[in-house]
């Protein structure tokens, strides 16, 4: 191998080798952003009443998993690592006192609105339940549109035909009738 060919390769491979950790990072999404967002310890847990433990449960139903393995459970649902490890965060910050807004505001800080499970009912998230319907009405009119103006053409073209589907035999008798008058018109000439 010549040295530019070498000196690519190793670029190509340094690139490739940041890029997939830092992929790997974005697809593990570091479980302890969060954790470490919201100040809690999740070794240290004390036993939740059964109360507390349903109220993480429902603020898990919440927030997706973002382990990169699973199609998007949420964290209640799903049984990877990085799910354990934020279901103990929750329960630590409902420990510590922390709201179900503020633990939700906490990982939409960290990771996003890609860690809520649906968008929100509010502001840009209103428009993305909006933008479906408002697709399948551009679709509706684009389809009625197109079919008016493919309607417009066969009638054009149908005209068309019908005025070229004359027979034969009607366009030699207006020939004749036409060749008639204006022989009548000469003769009546001549005669005069």
């Amino acid at each position: 191998m010549t040295r530019r060919v070498r000196s690519l390769f190793a670029v190509c491979v340094f690139v490739a080798l940041t890029g997939s950790v830092a992929h790997a990072q974005d697809r593990g999404e570091a479980a302890d952003l969060a954790i470490r967002e919201l100040g809690v310890d999740v070794d240290r847990v004390p036993p939740l009443t059964k109360e507390q433990t349903n109220y993480a449960k429902d603020i898990g139903q919440e927030l997706v998993c973002l382990c990169g393995t699973c199609p998007r459970h949420t964290i209640t649902d799903c049984a990877c690592g990085w799910a354990q490890q934020n279901k103990r965060a929750l329960e630590a910050a409902l420990v510590a006192g922390k709201t179900k807004e503020q633990i939700i505001a906490a990982y939409e800080k960290v990771y996003g609105l890609k860690v809520r499970p649906t968008p929100p009912d509010e502001g840009v998230g209103k428009l993305s339940y909006m933008f479906p319907f408002a697709m399948i009405i551009v679709a509706l009119g684009l389809v009625f549109f197109v079919g008016i103006r493919a309607k417009k053409r066969n009638d054009k073209a149908g005209a068309m035909t019908a005025a070229a589907a004359i027979p034969e035999d009607a366009l030699a008798e207006q020939a004749d009738s036409e060749t008639r008058s204006i022989l009548e018109k000469e003769l009546d000439e001549l005669d005069r």
